[in-house]
């Protein structure tokens, strides 16, 4: 008797479902779609445009981030929803439901992005740029800054054009996100962008420039501000090797000290990256805990190489020639 209020009561209850922070996260978004899919059976474009166009893209939500199925045939279903939707949101109108279409198209033909060749990486850095001029950093800072991350990430990827150009634009945008982004404010998105600013630092320095090697240092360390053991294991973990990997590169400062410091990132990232739960890392960690060891002098230069060689033969115990060839024969 009153479909339009059931569709509204069911579009609703798709998107609780969709942000209920607890419980199965694939369970709950497959109950979101299925929600906001009975939805659209009421509202139509020609009949109700705005509801219709608020329901296809909350339900382009819901596909962008559903973890389980064919993860390449979820995003374009989120990306045919979003279209959709984009079909009656406008700018002028509907400035902040256009900008989250815009925001969310990004983010799903970022993943999309196998290869540059698919035009993907292009389009989300479109998308991104759209969603900035509906979300300004004087009205809406929190997602202005978070998008900035995005529009980063996307810069940081492309290879095509001019490398350092592109990693330019790329620090540009963390650097803006981290003016309205804070620790307080949003821990792991100002976490997330510490780290990915390290990283293109670096490989704008091409690892041997020791200012931004400190730059990069003092990002990763930020992050680990945010990144513990108990709440992020892997992110904290991985934050680990990549800070060890720069102590062992920076070329300035007491290179005794900085060799022991990233050998304490990387005995760190060994908590976390085990051989029975993780045996590929495990590996991985325990050659640059080799190289680390190898490169100590302070100590007892004996030990020290014996403490290589039996993180080196451990790698080896998942390293293997068959498996991978080229990181077998620089081990051996």
């Amino acid at each position: 008797d009153y479909p339009t209020e059931w569709a509204t009561t069911k579009n609703s209850l798709g998107t609780a479902w969709r942000i209920l922070p607890k419980g199965d996260k694939a369970e709950n978004l497959i109950k979101s779609i299925d929600c906001h899919e009975a939805a659209l059976q009421v509202f139509t474009r020609e009949k109700s445009p705005i509801a219709w166009a608020v329901t296809q893209s909350d339900l382009g939500h819901a596909w962008l981030n559903l973890p389980t199925g064919d993860r390449a045939a979820n995003l374009n279903k989120a990306i045919r929803c979003l279209q959709a939707a984009l079909q009656e949101f406008s700018r002028t109108d509907e400035p902040i439901p256009w900008a989250y279409a815009q925001e969310a198209m990004g983010m799903a033909t970022h993943r999309l992005a196998v290869n540059e060749q698919s035009g993907s990486l292009a389009k989300a850095r479109e998308c991104y740029e759209s969603a900035l001029e509906g979300f300004t950093k004087q009205d809406h800072p929190t997602d202005w800054g978070r998008i900035q991350c995005s529009l980063g990430q996307v810069w940081a990827e492309l290879t095509l054009g001019d490398r350092k150009t592109n990693l330019r634009k790329a620090i540009d945008c963390y650097r803006a996100s981290l003016e309205v982004v804070s620790r307080q404010s949003d821990p792991n998105t100002w976490a997330y962008t510490q780290n990915s600013l390290a990283a293109a630092w670096v490989e704008i320095g091409g690892g041997r420039d020791a200012e931004i090697l400190n730059k990069a240092i003092k990002c990763r360390q930020a992050a680990l501000q945010v990144f513990t053991k108990e709440s992020t294991p892997f992110d904290w973990a991985l934050t680990q090797n990549l800070l060890g990997l720069l102590w062992v590169d920076i070329p300035t400062g007491d290179r005794e000290e900085n060799i022991r410091k990233a050998i304490e990132c990387f005995e760190a990232a060994l908590q976390v990256f085990t051989k029975q739960d993780d045996p590929t890392r495990w590996a991985q960690t325990k050659n640059m805990l080799g190289a680390a060891w190898r490169r100590l002098e302070a100590g007892g230069r004996e030990r020290n190489v014996l403490n290589a060689i039996g993180c080196h033969q451990a790698a080896l115990q998942i390293i293997t020639k068959e498996t991978a060839p080229l990181e077998w024969a620089s081990t051996q």
